[in-house]
């Protein structure tokens, strides 16, 4: 994956423009003003490609649905108040344009905070075999990593594993059941 895709350009400068305003604003940041190969996810579901499972137009912005991940009381209190799911299209671990701004906001929480640290759960539909779904959940956990280290988090903050097809968000295997299982979940810990 090219580092310097518009999209890594973007979220560059995006975070730019954050902590521009962050110093305009003497240092207080409001988060809450404020995304492969053949072989696996086997053909057949391309349908489940443009299924949008993740945005919905509020206030201009696009909301991101949110799975409720279950996080323990200190872990809540610790982490910011942000979508912790990103979805991605059949068969690819390309990070979505819509999420450049969730991501550059949770980079900047964890560059804002080095006690915080997330795990970057990456998940795949169940197409394609295991070793593959594997794999590419992987690919897209170590997308989000890249793009939340390339804006500002710390290595030592982030780790990416994969679940493939093996903890699906929906248990159905039609196209949108499918496409809420392709994503990567932000687990702060």
């Amino acid at each position: 994956m090219n580092n310097q895709s518009p999209l890594f350009l973007k979220l560059k400068i995006a975070v730019a423009g954050g902590l521009m305003l962050a110093l305009s604003a003497c240092g207080t940041v409001d988060l809450n003003d404020a995304g492969a190969s053949a072989g696996g996810e086997a053909a057949g579901a391309t349908a489940a490609a443009s299924a949008s499972p993740s945005s919905n137009a509020q206030g201009g912005q696009n909301a991101v649905k949110s799975i409720d991940l279950g996080s323990s009381a200190g872990q809540a209190d610790a982490a910011p108040d942000l979508a912790k799911v990103l979805y991605f299209d059949f068969d690819s671990y390309v990070l979505k344009e819509e999420y450049a701004n969730l991501i550059a906001q949770h980079a900047q929480a964890l560059a804002a905070d080095g006690s915080l640290r997330v795990v970057l759960e990456g998940h795949t539909d169940e197409l394609g075999s295991r070793e593959y779904n594997v794999a590419l959940g992987q690919q897209r956990a170590e997308a989000v990593l890249r793009a939340l280290t390339l804006l500002g988090a710390r290595a030592n903050q982030v780790e990416a594993v994969s679940f493939g097809e093996e903890k699906p968000a929906s248990l159905g295997g039609d196209a949108q059941s499918r496409a809420l299982n392709r994503r990567v979940e932000i687990s702060y810990r």
